[in-house]
């Protein structure tokens, strides 16, 4: 049997590929922002991959909230689980807030209660500026 009508031929067109620059496909965007802003070695993108917050601005507590947390938690030495994890939260949000000291007071607490020295500490000058690029950025993305 014939078919009375033709098979109509499928014109999908190919998706236009951006040009994407050798090396960078298959990164996350910190670690092309690093890139892209001189960080070849990747010595800053390892230091801030474990330790800042890709989305800072939506944590819903304050560095003050954190302090007093973790000032309770130093107090009821039975609770090291929430110390730990408030200095680590109060080490991300003082990097987003650029506040050096507090940045480096947390992270030294973070690094003494989990026993492992965070990379960011040894270089948080370069790290927090990096890191202020890169959220500038992100918050523009998201404004979009």
């Amino acid at each position: 049997m014939k078919f009375l009508w033709k098979k109509k031929k499928n014109k999908t067109k190919e998706p236009i590929e951006e040009p994407i620059k050798e090396g960078i496909k298959g990164k996350t965007s910190l670690e092309v922002f690093c890139i892209k802003h001189g960080d070849v070695d990747g010595k800053i993108y390892k230091a801030l991959s474990e330790a800042i917050l890709l989305c800072p601005w939506k944590v819903g507590r304050t560095l003050d909230v954190l302090k007093e947390k973790i000032r309770q938690a130093e107090k009821k030495i039975q609770d090291p689980f929430e110390e730990r994890e408030s200095c680590k939260l109060a080490f991300q949000l003082a990097i987003y807030k650029i506040d050096m000291e507090a940045a480096k007071r947390f992270g030294e607490r973070y690094s003494k209660l989990t026993g492992k020295r965070l990379k960011i500490l040894d270089i948080l000058k370069e790290s927090m500026e990096m890191s202020q690029g890169y959220y500038k950025e992100q918050l523009a993305k998201e404004k979009k």
